[in-house]
């Protein structure tokens, strides 16, 4: 397992993280990418659910929460994570071999899951505080940055596996984020539509 303090470190060190990813990506696969991701989700699992704990102090909705059932939907949510990880790789590896990139999928899951490893530890003391109000909107505008990085650093990864140019590595990463930013508000949209009557 890589020394998250070192990786962290090196994540952060944006002048030089697209040589750290070219060196990285031939240090892994599938196999090693699996291992990461999965310790990644464990980690996001562990912050939810202690960020669960530590709001409910605040809110007697969240503390109706507190129960083995939600911490076990939790633990699913985790799993299914590892799952999509593998599905945004795989269309960003798609979109990449469109605009001509030579990296494998095997090398790019794992340049990415070494990426998320480092953005979920740095998430992780951050997101303990996500259902505190007193500080809601200074913990969103570090979230926010913190989101705006790990794509840079998506960026980067993608142009360093796959040699592309700046304008196709961004385009690749831009048109996914792009894409499931449309997705969530069209979500959020109909979710404050509320249920479509059915006409009797």
């Amino acid at each position: 397992m890589k020394d998250l303090a070192v990786l962290i470190r090196t994540y952060f060190d944006y002048k030089n993280l697209e040589a750290f990813i070219e060196k990285e990506k031939s240090q892994g696969g599938l196999k090693e990418s699996l291992i990461l991701v999965t310790f990644a989700q464990l980690i996001s699992f562990f912050a939810i659910s202690l960020a669960t704990i530590i709001g409910s102090f605040f809110s007697a909705e969240l503390a109706s929460y507190l129960s083995p059932a939600s911490f076990a939907a939790l633990l699913v949510f985790a799993v299914i994570g590892v799952l999509f990880f593998y599905i945004f790789s795989g269309i960003l590896f798609i979109l990449s071999k469109i605009l001509g990139g030579k990296g494998s999928f095997s090398s790019q899951s794992y340049a990415l899951s070494v990426i998320m490893l480092a953005a979920t530890a740095v998430s992780f003391p951050v997101s303990l505080f996500m259902h505190v109000e007193a500080v809601g909107i200074l913990i969103s505008l570090i979230s926010l940055a913190l989101t705006l990085y790990m794509v840079y650093a998506q960026y980067k990864t993608m142009k360093a596996v796959h040699q592309l140019s700046w304008i196709k590595a961004a385009a690749v990463v831009g048109v996914l984020w792009l894409a499931i930013f449309a997705f969530l508000v069209t979500m959020m949209m109909l979710l404050m539509m509320g249920p479509v009557p059915v006409p009797v």
